[in-house]
């Protein structure tokens, strides 16, 4: 297999989907805190799927969970959804769990739990009243 790998804008990315100019498209993506994310992005009718990306399968999958009606039938049709993108994934969906992070020395930053990202940690974080930072501006 032969690939030509090409950084492009937000703009000229949107364009290539929509009009379907492309063979493959890595993009990283935020899947939570909710369904509406990746009901947004893989709906084949939504707005930020301009092009149509996405199959019958999946997409009655997003009409059960947006139509239910109480907690119950909500979980069922999230479990459902989690099933219709294993057992026909409208894309080829690449993951990875790392990410480098560079936090400024004018916090005091706890250490995350093992496996999580430092982020998660961020509503923990003070400032550093040490002199050395706080006088350098």
């Amino acid at each position: 297999m032969e690939m030509d790998v090409q950084g492009v804008s937000q703009d000229q990315l949107y364009e290539a989907e929509k009009n379907g100019r492309f063979d493959a498209v890595l993009i990283e993506g935020v899947s939570g805190p909710t369904v509406l994310r990746v009901h947004f992005l893989w709906d084949s009718h939504g707005a930020g799927n301009p092009g149509g990306l996405g199959n019958t399968t999946v997409d009655a999958a997003f009409d059960r969970v947006s139509h239910a009606e109480n907690e119950t039938t909500y979980r069922e049709a999230v479990s459902g959804l989690q099933h219709a993108f294993l057992d026909d994934p409208p894309a080829i969906f690449l993951a990875w769990s790392e990410r480098v992070r560079a936090i400024s020395k004018r916090f005091v930053v706890p250490s995350p739990e093992p496996g999580r990202d430092v982020m998660s940690t961020v509503r923990l974080w003070t400032p550093n009243n040490d002199e050395r930072f706080a006088n350098q501006n």
